[in-house]
């Protein structure tokens, strides 16, 4: 318990005062109490001999920019009694949003509810019907200072007092003198790392030496062999000890990154410790944020393990009878507006190195890859077909929260630098080398995450466009190819960068759809599902006769109308995709029951809602672009215009080519796949 005196007006950004002054209730309490919980920050004030509380006590909770938006303060009331099991009274709630438009410090009355009514155990719908008097009422003083993006006296508070109006142009000055200084060189210097080989090749003149295979004894060869091996079942290896240049410019940011997120967390010892013995500091530390945001989301979660099964249930299967809303219709013809995305799919792909590789049938074996040096490196030139020198920089780490694994290289298709992506930092050196040999494009691609972090980084690029175009004739090309990339900007920074940065997306891939807000958005789904389940028996989730079909109708109301609640509302902040999107659906027709087409959609229809259905998971895996791009293309190249208009969008059409689908994947063949074939027949 931190007390505090409610008369400081300099109160720190990122830290919530709440002091908690009497309760006045309608039920009969004698010696009250109240714990105060904020995700993983609990409190309790002492236990008062006055039926109104009296307390007088403060609490000090620290608030992140994306607690405010999301996390909510959960005031239970309980009963203390001497020898039977304390009376839980009713709980308050203060959602830190609603702080926004408040006063730093003011003074309010909080009501007092039955748990049974507080937002983690019942909807919207069941609060508004059966809420007609409360318990009783709180009261708190609370000091709080919002934080507000573009805020200059917030964000001065909650930066140690930099001055941020000339640290963007401090750093804008160190990175073009940085640019300078390697068009300046002689020779421009790469990084090559692959970790588990150790003959690893950093600062290789590019051009010169190439990819050059290491000299090690037998002993060496052994245990690189054995450090392969033990990297791919997620063991660390000894080469991780060897040490290997670093650049300044890069490795500040990883710590003080971790900085933050340990500045936040709560410790626990004995699991640090454990930690500490089976992977490293920065995967303990990001596994303990996760923890942190689950505390969160789980917070007042008031649900059974059967009733969040039954809402679970009910919930997927009102999005198997929604109609399709998320479908524009809005399908490509030309071939070539997709065929620079298809072409730099096997780039994003290559990222994820030998193991990647392997995993979609376009590796040497597993064990091959396995015990061969400089095995990511070489696979990706194998699978690639680039000669050496054309492999100018890569990165491939088998862990590391913030290091993962890129690559850099020359297309010669296209003669323009590609940077595949799992998620990195891009140096001056490469806007150099585009000058010097006149590289005409630069294309950023990634898969997943990775393509979220494209997506970012080729914002952050567009502010030195001045510099790529140096010594262009013609004006230079900067795109973005995110493949099922992750929610990462907000809808305005999505919709801005649209020219620049393309998202490709397949059917309801989960990742391209979560963020926070929709998983908020889907808690309370799944709470008006459990509430609908309750009048349905179990016979109902097995069969269906006519009068079932009434209750699942009348359940599908009830979850209709909290959905519809959400979409309507917004209060639950969203990130999305970023740029023009493109979404691959299974369009099967009586002659072609595998077609596959590409429409063009927008982030707000694709990141909006997260779609419950039991393909979500497997439509994010890499094995589907493979396919997708290959039945698209045919599609489009096969099929008479006049035929690709005949689209099928009703429900029961699809249904027809279901038992035809099914037994196309499993003629065999490298046509078939039951992950596409079998998955997404609505």
């Amino acid at each position: 318990m931190s007390q505090f005196s409610l008369s400081n007006d300099n109160d720190d950004s990122g830290r919530l005062k709440i002091h908690l002054n009497s309760c006045y209730l309608h039920v009969k309490v004698t010696r009250p109490y109240i714990i105060i919980t904020m995700g993983d920050q609990i409190y309790q004030t002492s236990i008062s001999e006055y039926p109104d509380g009296r307390w007088n006590e403060g609490f000090e909770f620290s608030v992140s920019y994306h607690a405010q938006l999301f996390d909510t303060i959960q005031l239970d009331v309980y009963d203390s009694y001497m020898i039977l099991p304390d009376r839980h009274v009713g709980r308050a709630e203060i959602r830190l949003i609603q702080l926004q438009d408040m006063p730093a410090t003011f003074t309010s009355f909080y009501e007092v509810w039955d748990k049974k009514l507080s937002t983690g155990a019942s909807s919207h719908a069941v609060r508004k019907t059966t809420m007609a008097t409360n318990v009783g009422a709180l009261q708190a003083t609370i000091s709080y200072r919002f934080l507000h993006i573009g805020d200059p006296q917030q964000q001065q508070q909650q930066l140690q007092q930099h001055d941020l109006d000339r640290q963007p142009m401090e750093d804008d000055l160190i990175f073009r003198k940085h640019l300078q200084q390697n068009r300046d060189t002689a020779d421009i210097l790469f990084h090559k790392y692959e970790e588990g080989s150790h003959a690893n090749m950093d600062q290789l003149h590019l051009g010169t030496q190439g990819h050059t295979e290491s000299r090690t004894t037998s002993s060496s060869s052994a245990n690189t062999m054995l450090g392969s091996l033990g990297s791919w079942f997620g063991k660390g290896t000894a080469s991780t000890s060897l040490g290997h240049p670093t650049d300044p410019t890069t490795d500040d940011l990883p710590t003080d990154i971790l900085n933050d997120i340990d500045s936040s967390l709560k410790t626990y010892p004995l699991l640090d410790t454990l930690g500490s013995w089976t992977v490293s500091k920065e995967t303990n530390q990001i596994l303990r944020a996760i923890g942190k945001l689950l505390a969160a989301f789980g917070q007042g979660f008031e649900l059974s393990n059967l009733q969040m099964l039954s809402g679970f249930a009910v919930v997927e299967r009102f999005y198997q009878e929604l109609p399709r809303e998320q479908r524009t219709w809005d399908v490509v013809r030309d071939l070539s507006e997709i065929q620079v995305a298809s072409h730099l799919w096997r780039y994003s792909m290559a990222s994820y190195g030998w193991k990647g590789l392997n995993f979609i049938g376009k590796g040497n074996g597993y064990l091959s890859d396995a015990i061969r040096h400089h095995s990511d490196s070489k696979s990706v030139m194998e699978h690639l077909s680039l000669p050496p020198d054309d492999l100018l920089a890569y990165e491939f780490r088998n862990s590391g929260a913030f290091r993962p694994s890129y690559f850099v290289a020359h297309d010669p298709s296209t003669h323009s630098i590609v940077l595949s992506i799992r998620g990195t930092m891009v140096r001056p050196k490469l806007i150099a080398y585009c000058n010097r040999h006149s590289i005409g494009a630069l294309y950023i691609v990634g898969h997943s995450l990775g393509a979220a972090t494209a997506s970012l980084l080729t914002i952050m690029l567009l502010d030195y466009m001045d510099e790529l175009q140096k010594g262009q004739s013609l004006p230079f090309t900067l795109q973005c190819f995110g493949y099922a990339p992750a929610c990462c900007v907000s809808l305005d920074l999505a919709e801005k960068y649209k020219d620049h940065i393309q998202s490709i997306v397949f059917a309801d891939d989960v990742v391209s759809k979560l963020c926070y807000g929709t998983m908020m958005d889907l808690k309370q789904m799944i709470i008006a599902g459990a509430e609908a389940a309750q009048n349905l028996g179990i016979s109902q989730f097995l069969w269906t006769g006519a009068a079932g079909k009434e209750k699942w109708k009348s359940a599908f109301e009830q979850v209709a109308e909290c959905r519809q609640r959400c979409i309507d509302s917004m209060e639950n902040p969203r990130l999305y995709v970023a740029g023009k999107v493109y979404q691959f659906w299974l369009d099967p027709t009586p002659k072609n029951p595998t077609r596959i087409v590409v429409e063009r959609t927008s982030p707000k229809r694709v990141s909006s809602e997260l779609i419950l259905k039991t393909s979500i998971i497997m439509d994010h895996l890499p094995t589907n672009f493979d396919i997708a791009f290959r039945r698209a293309t045919e599609s489009m190249m096969t099929e008479p215009r006049e035929q690709q208009d005949g689209v099928l969008d009703q429900e029961d059409e699809s249904r027809t080519a279901e038992q035809e689908l099914k037994h196309t994947s499993k003629r065999g063949g490298t046509d078939g796949s039951p992950m596409i074939d079998e998955q997404y027949t609505r």
